[in-house]
């Protein structure tokens, strides 16, 4: 069932009402695909400033459908990578940027980890 879920919310042809009631499912998996989301109520991605997963907040303050106040709520989380993947947003007011910019590294995520072993 979760992977129907997964898929049903990873399409973007299903429709935004269908996306906004898995806003509290117990999957932060699931609940990430909701904030990342574009076009849903504005009710669902106020109610995504308070999950408990910092990935959630994280996904969603990506979201280039969120407003002005949630980005500024969004602003002072300290949660894992929710003020870096917020420096981002393509809608984020310079006043924002300059404060995320003093108390946040910016630069892009690190390049993942070669494994050791034999090269192809």
């Amino acid at each position: 069932m979760h992977d129907i879920q997964w898929q049903a919310l990873h399409n973007p042809a299903t429709p935004a009402p269908a996306v906004a009631r898995f806003v509290d499912h117990p999957s932060a998996l699931l609940r990430e695909l909701v904030a990342q989301r574009e076009g849903l109520p504005p009710q669902t991605y106020a109610q995504l400033t308070g999950d408990p997963i910092p990935m959630v907040r994280a996904a969603l303050a990506r979201n280039p459908s969120i407003d002005e106040a949630l980005i500024r709520t969004l602003a002072e989380d300290r949660g894992h990578d929710v003020q870096r993947s917020l420096a981002h947003h393509p809608g984020l007011p310079l006043d924002v940027l300059a404060l995320l910019a003093r108390s946040t590294r910016l630069g892009s995520p690190p390049a993942p980890a070669h494994r050791h072993g034999h090269a192809r």
